[in-house]
This record gives structure tokens, C-alpha cells and sequence, in this order.
């Protein structure tokens, strides 16, 4: 079974867009073959450096969530 667009037309998908089984074919196989990360990728690095900066970030924030569970020796 084939996910059809969310949004009725045109805010689903552009008039000039192939029909949905079409392009869905085209995500199944990239998923298979794991190129979403590397499109995603490649993308990021493309905007990053039409913005001056490099490809590639050379820093990362790591956020700690809070937890609420358990607290240990509470009874």
C-alpha cells in the first residue's frame, strides 16, 4: 500500500509533479539504498556554504533532556 499526499491538490504536490505512485517509487528506493542521509547531507552542506560558512559545522550542541521518572531511593 501507497501513502497518497496529505494536501488535496495543488497544496499537496506541484501540478507538475509525476502521479504519487511515481514518486513514491522514487523514495522507496532511495530509503532502500540509504540516500536520505547523504542527500540530506549534501544539501546542508550546499546551503551552508552559499551562506559563507563551511560545509561541514565544526561545532555541535548537545541538549540533555530532563527526566521525570523514577528518582532512586524514594520509595
Amino acid at each position: 500500500m501507497r501513502p497518497e499526499y496529505l494536501l488535496p491538490a495543488p497544496a499537496g504536490i506541484p501540478a507538475d509533479f509525476p502521479a504519487s505512485g511515481r514518486v513514491y517509487a522514487f523514495f522507496r528506493r532511495w530509503r532502500e539504498r540509504r540516500l536520505i542521509a547523504e542527500f540530506h547531507d549534501r544539501l546542508r552542506g550546499k546551503v551552508r556554504e552559499r551562506e559563507g560558512r563551511k560545509a561541514e559545522p565544526t561545532a555541535g550542541i548537545i541538549e540533555r533532556g530532563i527526566s521525570f521518572g523514577h528518582r532512586h531511593g524514594v520509595g
